[in-house]
């Protein structure tokens, strides 16, 4: 399989999981993601429209922040506000990654 690049819509499987899910690449290793300003940020870049509810928002600062290590992807689902992704279960290894979607 090809490495997926931010933006690629993958198939994939939670660390202990036998569910398949479809999420989208936000960002890949060796990066940082941060939540801010009700928003998600890659390297200090805007994650393009991805907003959460106006409830996250807050003063700027980090709310939460994950290191995507090597080999690690982070992934969002495409309805940010109803998504079970990255933001809940942090960033997922490219051996949990069966492929990308076409």
């Amino acid at each position: 399989m090809c490495r997926p690049k931010e933006g690629d819509v993958v198939v994939m499987r939670k660390k202990r999981g036998k569910k398949l899910l479809i999420k989208r690449v936000a960002a890949c290793g060796n990066s940082t993601v941060e939540q801010r300003w009700g928003r998600l940020f890659c390297n200090r870049e805007r994650l393009g429209a991805v907003h959460m509810a106006d409830v996250f928002m807050d003063n700027g600062e980090v709310q939460k922040k994950w290191q995507v290590a090597p080999a690690h992807y982070f992934v969002l689902g495409d309805n940010p506000l109803y998504s079970t992704d990255s933001r809940d279960f942090g960033p997922v290894h490219s051996k949990n990654i069966l492929g990308k979607v076409i």
